[in-house]
């Protein structure tokens, strides 16, 4: 399975253990390849079908903003006839049932593109899973939490640099910290590994 739209501030290599957020839901993972427009990645055919869904799949995915989407459903919603009453051309029923199915479809691409980028923490919006500079640690990132909420975590020590293009040392701090198995999102342990 090819994904898109991979950001990342590290270098990613063979092996390294790939989690796609889908609003309350993670999908972990395992990088198995690259190729020039994605990142190639295991996963089951659960995991296939909700990617699907979502839009994130490569093959599925059109490169649009939330806005563009946004334009594009307008666009379609002035086309369609809410009152339309069944007639005996099919053209024209054909013609009606498309549209009301692309809406459909661009609806839940909306929602699922907002349920990925961005949450309310504290009564304001946030990027979920987009680490920043940290208030009371040296980083922080927004991330959905076990029980769905979004939760901050703090990670990193303000005093300290990250040493990662030393190959010993990052080595010592993979196995210092266990980062063969980070733990779960919502932990400061995963985030601190995945900078390292």
């Amino acid at each position: 399975m090819k994904i898109a739209h991979i950001v990342v501030d590290e270098e990613i290599q063979l092996g390294d253990n790939f989690d796609i957020e889908l609003g309350h839901m993670i999908i972990e993972s395992r990088v198995v390849g690259f190729m020039n427009d994605g990142v190639v990645v295991e996963a089951d055919d659960k995991a296939v079908a909700l990617l699907g869904i979502s839009g994130v799949l490569l093959e599925n995915v059109q490169k649009d903003t939330v806005s563009e989407l946004e334009s594009q459903l307008a666009k379609l919603k002035a086309q369609f006839d809410p009152n339309y009453e069944y007639s005996d051309d099919y053209s024209v029923w054909s013609r009606h049932k498309n549209l009301r199915n692309q809406i459909e479809d661009l609806e839940k691409r909306i929602a699922a593109a907002k349920s990925l980028t961005e949450a309310k923490y504290q009564g304001r919006e946030v990027p979920l899973g987009k680490p920043m500079q940290g208030d009371v640690k040296k980083s922080k990132v927004y991330v959905r939490g076990p029980k769905g909420n979004v939760v901050k975590v703090n990670f990193g020590d303000k005093n300290m640099k990250i040493k990662k293009s030393n190959p010993k040392r990052r080595k010592s701090f993979r196995a210092r910290h266990n980062c063969a198995n980070p733990g779960p999102r919502w932990k400061a342990r995963y985030w601190s590994c995945r900078a390292w």
